[in-house]
């Protein structure tokens, strides 16, 4: 990216705010989101001149789109729409995420500059009332207040928005009337109530569709999902820097107040729905608490004590999956590794909510070096994996390797593991073997399942053709006759092409006299198929 831009300026994102709801309609820019979001756009970036900067955005063709900041209306798309399309806005809006600027207000730049006036009008009246000066009030008493006093408190401030949709609007209007009354906190206590005010309007951004008899279900409209997801990012985002408690010990009250509010909206929350409070409980566990423990474990027993109360505290409310998910949780960060599996595999049989949590645990470990308890995780996580995506078992086996190269022993473990978790693992089985030059039995598998060598690309198997070509012989040996059997024209093409692959690996052999033999034998034997003998003329095989 251009260097006269290393940074978005307020004054700089403002104006591209405006430009775009001047230049760009509602479905252009919606329509470039869904691009952006479906990563069409080629991140790649050629610099041009000053502020203009080139990408490809891929939509029915790849389109080459240069935008201008400075002068939006200068940028121009190769596709056939005169103006500004779809492709400029997704390649802007890439172009705001690269400067982690709030997404929404691009997207929704047309109908907020709408909405600004007759809002900030509204606004103002508001300010103005009683109940508003009462609140501003007692903001001043923020920094003495517990975490259950912030929450009423925030529960005030947000009541005249409670009318509005909840759109990035409302995220916006709500974030404000929390964030802007209060005073100046000390580090410590300004990290928490950050993040407690952005996750307070994340659950009432959401709260509308969470009710198990909704029409939606767990579904977020368009609009609450864009709100959403910039606040979830901010709130993560918070959590990547310390907590400085070592410099404010009287401040870790206000952190179990904050476990307290944190656990009971967890428990709550149904695995289905997007999370709100079960990533932020894991992460104030293991970004702001786990560092500062050492070894006093007495935190983490009680928060197990904790825990096992709220099943009479919540009764049926009590939320089962997220319950046994938290207490995994800590009897792992207590070294408890098999009160912890005990607890998966309770997990397990309940839904596929596992996926990402399980892999949790190696990932912890392995950035610990604790190798030899991460194999232990690895073998009991694997069968609880079930039936998962490519991706999931990329990670997972990624794992192994690293334990592998720490441990040479973990490697045969590895294999028992891959071959156990059959057929699911099939293509992470055979990538393995090419990997470690297990030609052999890579053969063997392809053999037994029928494979089609056509299927493979030449580089794939190239590895095997220079390490161990005699093993490729009854591999396209038995694929030319199941191309005969077919019995058409299309069967013989495909079998001479494999013929001529045969021929050159007999030559690389050496074993030309052979070669000579077996299509001698193999042209006698198919001498009544005239369409097969028509197609190996063509392919210069017979004369």
């Amino acid at each position: 990216m251009d260097s006269s831009y290393d940074y978005m300026t307020e004054q700089l994102w403002n104006s591209i705010v405006q430009a775009a709801a001047e230049q760009y309609d509602d479905l252009a820019l919606k329509r470039g989101f869904q691009y952006f979001k479906q990563g069409k756009v080629q991140r790649e970036y050629a610099p041009g001149e000053g502020a203009q900067i080139r990408a490809i955005v891929h939509g029915n063709e790849d389109y080459s789109v240069e935008i201008r900041l400075d002068a939006l209306h200068k940028s121009s798309c190769s596709c056939p729409v005169p103006g500004p399309c779809m492709h400029m806005a997704a390649l802007l809006i890439d172009i705001a995420d690269q400067y982690n600027a709030p997404l929404h207000e691009l997207v929704n730049a047309r109908s907020m500059m709408k909405m600004k006036n007759r809002t900030s009008a509204k606004l103002s009246l508001v300010r103005k009332s009683e109940e508003q000066q009462a609140i501003e009030q007692e903001a001043l008493r923020i920094p003495t207040m517990t975490v259950q006093e912030w929450q009423n408190w925030f529960q005030r401030a947000v009541q005249p928005y409670e009318s509005m949709h909840r759109n990035p609007q409302y995220a916006s209007s709500s974030l404000s009337a929390v964030l802007d009354p209060k005073p100046a906190l000390s580090p410590v206590t300004e990290m928490l109530y950050q993040m407690h005010a952005r996750l307070f309007v994340l659950s009432k951004l959401m709260n509308p569709y969470r009710s198990t008899d909704h029409h939606f279900g767990s579904y977020l409209p368009y609009n609450t999902d864009l709100a959403a997801s910039e606040l979830q990012k901010s709130i993560i985002d918070y959590f990547d820097h310390p907590l400085p408690l070592d410099k404010e010990p009287e401040e870790w009250e206000r952190v179990k107040q904050s476990l307290d509010c944190l656990r009971i909206g967890m428990l709550k929350e149904r695995p289905k729905d997007r999370l709100c409070f079960g990533p932020c409980y894991y992460e104030l566990w293991a970004s702001w608490i786990s560092p500062h423990l050492d070894d006093d474990f007495s935190l983490l027993r009680e928060e197990l004590e904790l825990l096992a109360q709220a099943q009479d505290d919540l009764g049926e409310t009590l939320q089962r999956t997220p319950w046994l998910l938290a207490r995994a949780r800590m009897h792992f960060y207590l070294g408890e590794d098999r009160e912890a599996w005990v607890l998966l595999r309770q997990v397990s049989a309940l839904d596929g909510y596992l996926t990402y949590e399980l892999l949790y645990y190696p990932a912890e470990l392995e950035h610990h070096e604790e190798w030899e308890r991460m194999v232990g995780w690895l073998k009991v996580i694997g069968p609880l994996l079930g039936s998962r995506t490519q991706g999931v078992f990329d990670n997972y086996f990624g794992f192994w390797e690293s334990a592998a190269k720490q441990l040479p022993e973990a490697e045969e473990q590895m294999w028992d593991i891959l071959i156990g978790m059959l057929p699911g693992t099939r293509r992470m089985y055979e990538q393995k073997l090419i990997e470690y030059g297990k030609w052999q039995e890579w053969m063997d598998c392809q053999l037994s399942m029928g494979s089609d060598p056509l299927e493979f690309r030449v580089s794939e198997l190239q590895p095997i053709e220079k390490e161990a070509p005699e093993l490729l012989l009854p591999f396209y040996h038995q694929a030319i006759e199941r191309y005969i059997l077919q019995k058409n024209r299309h069967g013989y093409k495909q079998a001479v092409k494999l013929l001529k692959r045969t021929s050159k690996l007999y030559k690389r052999l050496k074993r030309e006299e052979r070669w000579e033999l077996f299509l001698a034998s193999f042209t006698f034997r198919h001498s009544r198929l005239r369409a097969l003998q028509e197609e190996l003329r063509r392919g210069k095989l017979i004369p």
